[in-house]
């Protein structure tokens, strides 16, 4: 009985040895499987991550494209509007346009000046080429600005006349603005935050500009009374 009962201990034992090893290789796989997926799924994570820091933040060149579309078609768009609301029969009083694009121009001429200050201010941290081209389209800017400002609703100026300084003006502006995204594109980290930020402001204002006369043409010439 004793010898008896000396084997089921010893076969009680290694049993109980074989289920602790078997437990053991069963967790360790077990780990190994979940490491393994854990590492999957952060690959999987800084891939998508990765992919959207590329695709939804879109690029400076883009944004200064879109901004010159936006701008030029606004321009075309009013300039098209002052066109038709001056050969409009129910337009009795043309005056109320030309002191419009007055005010209009004086509005603008003062924000290209405040451009031409900014550009000024960021030749002396370019050289070369590059500087040339700031130093161009300063100079035209003031140009159209002075262009702008010179202008008076009189009499002897008709709306058609000061539509034609405006659109010019705005045209221009415009021109030289092109220039200045054709100057940043190919190299916007050389050009700097500083210069893309102003060809951005300027584009968004020139685009702003037409629109708000846009309405104020609308508002008038809606306003007129009938013949």
């Amino acid at each position: 009985n004793a010898e008896y009962m000396g084997s089921v201990h010893i076969f009680s034992t290694s049993a109980t040895a074989a289920k602790r090893h078997f437990t053991k290789m069963v967790l360790r796989r077990t780990l190994v499987t979940a490491a393994a997926i854990l590492l999957c799924l952060t690959q999987i994570l800084e891939a998508g991550a990765a992919k959207r820091s590329t695709t939804a933040i879109p690029s400076t060149d883009n944004q200064l494209q879109e901004a010159l579309t936006r701008a030029q078609q606004a321009v075309s768009n009013v300039a098209n509007e002052v066109s038709q609301a001056l050969g409009l029969n129910n337009l009795p009083q043309p005056e109320t346009v030309a002191n419009q694009l007055h005010n209009q121009s004086l509005s603008f001429a003062h924000t290209v000046g405040e451009f031409v200050g900014q550009l000024q201010n960021e030749v002396s941290s370019h050289q070369g080429e590059f500087s040339g081209v700031l130093q161009s389209v300063a100079a035209k800017w003031n140009e159209t600005a002075t262009n702008l400002q010179a202008e008076n609703p009189e009499v002897t100026r008709t709306a058609q006349e000061l539509q034609t300084s405006f659109n010019s003006g705005l045209q221009s502006f415009l021109e030289e603005a092109q220039k200045l995204v054709n100057a940043i594109v190919p190299d916007s980290q050389a050009a700097g935050q500083n210069l893309q930020q102003i060809a951005r402001t300027a584009l968004d204002r020139a685009q702003q500009t037409a629109n708000e006369f846009s309405s104020s043409l609308q508002a008038a010439t809606q306003s007129q009374p009938a013949p």
